[in-house]
């Protein structure tokens, strides 16, 4: 009797222990499921606020908790990675998406952005397969950069250095990165503010006080000696002169914006300084001297182009105008659809005596256009990222072809730094996009785009050093060169 009671008492031991931990084991899953359905929950929450960090660092702590994965966690890691431009990582989950059984109302979702990540994909191994690794030149500190390509295959920099003194400074590079010079020209003004260079390695600037009307037409050449200084005086009633354009016989284009009667004061000069002509056309656009752009060809006509003044209820137009040698203006015609918000982005000369067009109206739109302003070909590309891309920069390939600078900036939410991915998208004839460069610095902001003779691409910007938008910037040029 007694042995019959101990054995019972341990059977019944034993069977309660096992109750208390088959118990244990299901509260600790119901727990953690519990745990990770919340981390879930926030981080759909999160995406939906468009603060991506957070989302990727809850749908993280939920495949942790549940200690799996699924197609929804995925997706939501997918799309953050992507909205903070981790590019590989964001193809990398596309790839793991895409192995699972989806349900319909999923693939439906999610198939747009995973066909952009694989596009974003292939375009850049295609860009990695026609150019090697970009090389990276510190050309100076904190300024405002331009650059051009030199007859001789090297590009030139003029360098708008602010801070403590402001400075002009000269850097030429060759193809392979070595500097050849960096020159900080002499003659000293109080505000160089557009600078327009030439193929022969010159610079050409507008000098004079920020709100003065009479201002200084300089030119210096490559070793930064000036070669001719002239007075521009104001005779329009308007505003002084603000921005300049090099033009293919190395002269340039002083452009200025008058007021009674609204228009643009257009006066064009030779390499030497000679003031060949100087016209005033009437306004178009409303939208100042900034958002007008000037292309000239060896010949010497010139085209202007903008858009139609904003209007409650008017969609506006991209205008175009073409002015001949004499600065006569031949006529002005409009491209593109109408919408609420178009207006051209670059523009540059093509082989049929017309221009190849980037435009926004609202989508990304490229057209090549005749001597006579009419569409030849045009091609309609989706934004990648329609709020944030910034295009700074525009140049033709010796193919034939053209790259085109594009800069994505967004703020995360959690942390307020400032995230930037530059990259240079490639074009055929075709107007067809063929690869993608990617820069390596995510802190790497776009400025400046140039092309030499040898198919290598420049792109000059600004480099910040610190997690934070305040913090010094270097300017930094990168090369890429052709395979």
């Amino acid at each position: 009797m007694i042995i019959y009671t101990k054995v019972f008492k341990s059977f019944r031991l034993a069977f309660i222990l096992s109750i208390t931990t088959t118990f244990n084991v299901a509260h600790a899953q119901s727990t953690e499921q519990a745990t990770a359905r919340n981390y879930y929950i926030e981080a759909e929450a999160s995406l939906k606020m468009k603060d991506y960090d957070r989302a990727e660092v809850m749908a993280k702590r939920a495949v942790d908790a549940l200690g799996a994965t699924n197609a929804r966690l995925i997706s939501i890691l997918m799309r953050a990675q992507w909205e903070r431009h981790n590019y590989e990582n964001a193809y990398a989950a596309a790839q793991q998406f895409m192995e699972y059984d989806l349900s319909s109302d999923l693939r439906v979702q999610f198939s747009p952005l995973v066909d952009k990540i694989y596009q974003y994909h292939d375009f850049s191994k295609n860009g990695e397969d026609l150019y090697g690794a970009p090389i990276t030149v510190r050309v100076g500190g904190k300024s405002e950069p331009q650059i051009a390509s030199n007859f001789d295959g090297s590009f030139s920099l003029a360098l708008n250095k602010y801070g403590d003194e402001v400075r002009e400074e000269l850097v030429r590079v060759d193809a392979s990165g070595a500097i050849l010079d960096n020159i900080t020209l002499k003659t000293r003004y109080f505000n160089w503010q557009t600078t327009g260079l030439g193929g022969d390695g010159s610079l050409t600037a507008l000098a004079g006080k920020s709100f003065a009307k009479d201002k200084n037409l300089v030119r210096a050449n490559a070793k930064g000696k000036t070669l001719w200084s002239k007075r521009l005086k104001d005779t329009t009633g308007g505003y002084a002169s603000d921005k300049i354009i090099s033009l293919p016989d190395a002269g340039v284009l002083v452009v200025g914006k008058t007021r009674n009667p609204a228009g643009y004061d257009l006066r064009r000069f030779s390499d030497r300084g000679k003031e060949m002509w100087r016209q005033t056309y009437s306004e178009v656009t409303g939208n100042g001297t900034g958002y007008v752009h000037y292309v000239g060809l060896p010949e010497g006509t010139i085209f202007q182009m903008g858009s139609t003044k904003p209007k409650a209820g008017i969609p506006t137009k991209i205008w175009i105008r073409k002015i001949d040698f004499t600065g006569k203006s031949l006529w002005t015609r409009f491209i593109g659809p109408p919408d609420r918000y178009a207006f051209p982005i670059f523009a540059l000369s093509n082989k049929y005596g017309g221009l190849t067009v980037l435009s926004r109206s609202p989508e990304l739109r490229l057209q090549e256009l005749g001597p006579e302003g009419r569409i030849i070909l045009e091609q309609v590309h989706d934004k990648l990222h329609p709020s944030r891309a910034e295009y700074r920069g525009m140049a033709r390939l010796p193919n034939g072809g053209f790259a085109i600078l594009k800069t994505i900036s967004t703020r995360s939410t959690s942390n307020r730094l400032q995230l930037r991915v530059t990259t240079v998208e490639l074009f055929n004839e075709q107007l067809r996009r063929t690869a993608q460069l990617n820069l390596p610095e995510s802190a790497f902001y776009g400025q400046g785009i140039s092309t030499n003779k040898d198919g290598t691409i420049a792109i000059v910007g600004s480099t910040v050093t610190a997690s934070t938008s305040t913090a010094p910037q270097l300017t930094d040029l990168y090369l890429f060169r052709p395979r």
